[in-house]
């Protein structure tokens, strides 16, 4: 599609999140960069962007891709103030950015205005991990991993390489709402860990 049409937006973006869910770092920075370029005023795009440049190290660009994101979603719930997926998304960048009271306040209001939205609360869930607030990150996410199955595959998907789920990841509930998400068998805690729950 690239080939075909340079300048679409979407032949872009969705080649970098193939290449993101692929572990294909550099790129993913590379194309979302374009898409960015291509659409400036998007803040997925941008916080994408910002999350790949984190991932990498990039701090200075990282900050960079996330105002612009910040600012975008903004934006954006000032013209529709009824967009739970901005308030959700900006979220996470408000709290990656140090501002974690207005974060935890879009996470709020995402919720509010999206209660069934499974991107709403898996955003938000990602704003209460950053937080290090693991049981409301966890209740979140089990919300998000009820959604239809063709939804959560692509959460599955996406997870592994989500840093900010990071501080979940060592928390057996983490690990059962994955496996039972993905049709896997929970083992009772004495046989994965080994021994009784401490």
């Amino acid at each position: 599609m690239i080939a075909l049409d340079p300048a679409l937006f979407e032949a872009h973006f969705f080649k970098a999140r193939c290449c993101r869910l692929l572990g294909q770092r550099e790129s993913a920075t590379a194309l979302f960069e374009s898409a960015s370029d291509l659409r400036p005023d998007d803040y997925r795009c941008a916080g994408l962007l910002a999350e790949e440049y984190s991932a990498m190290g990039r701090d200075r660009e990282f900050k960079a891709a996330a105002l612009r994101s910040l600012r975008h979603a903004t934006q954006e719930v000032k013209d529709h103030p009824d967009n739970a997926d901005a308030w959700a998304f900006g979220s996470s960048i408000l709290v990656e950015l140090g501002e974690n009271l207005r974060g935890q306040e879009w996470a709020s209001r995402a919720v509010v205005i999206g209660p069934n939205d499974y991107l709403v609360h898996y955003n938000v869930c990602r704003t209460y991990s950053l937080l290090g607030r693991t049981d409301a990150a966890l209740e979140y996410l089990e919300r998000a991993l009820a959604a239809l199955p063709m939804f959560r595959r692509r959460l599955l998907a996406w997870m592994p390489l989500d840093q900010a789920l990071d501080s979940l990841r060592g928390e057996r509930k983490f690990v059962e709402l994955a496996s039972f998400a993905g049709g896997g068998e929970i083992l009772p805690s004495h046989d994965r860990h080994g021994g009784e729950e401490a």
